[in-house]
């Protein structure tokens, strides 16, 4: 009869259009699966990446404030040793003058005594 085979057709139809749509459901299954894992190791590379950022970020901060304590010393020392430069430098002149003076009295008192 030819409503019978109408019928077994959109069957089989039915079933290979049933398969169709199973096996692509199974296969996006399978890519959401797999997608989702790439998900994860994404988010889990990410949170790596994350603390490797911040504890650089720590590193370079304290690093950053150790040299920056160290140029501070080093300034201080060096404004200091050119103070003691300059008082150094005032001493030599008033030395030199005290010897410029000593030096002329010496030659006096030796015309004073030559005389």
């Amino acid at each position: 009869d030819g409503n019978a085979v109408e019928e077994v057709l959109r069957v089989l139809t039915f079933e290979c259009a049933l398969d169709a749509a199973t096996a692509e459901i199974d296969r996006a299954n399978r890519e959401a699966r797999c997608n989702s894992a790439k998900t994860r190791k994404l988010r889990q590379d990410l949170l790596t990446a994350e603390k490797s950022s911040k504890a650089a970020q720590t590193t370079f901060c304290q690093s950053n404030k150790e040299v920056t304590e160290k140029a501070t010393k080093l300034q201080t020392e060096l404004t200091e040793t050119a103070g003691h430069r300059d008082d150094a430098r005032f001493a030599a002149r008033e030395l030199r003058g005290s010897n410029k003076t000593l030096t002329e009295k010496l030659a006096n008192a030796n015309a004073a005594v030559g005389a």
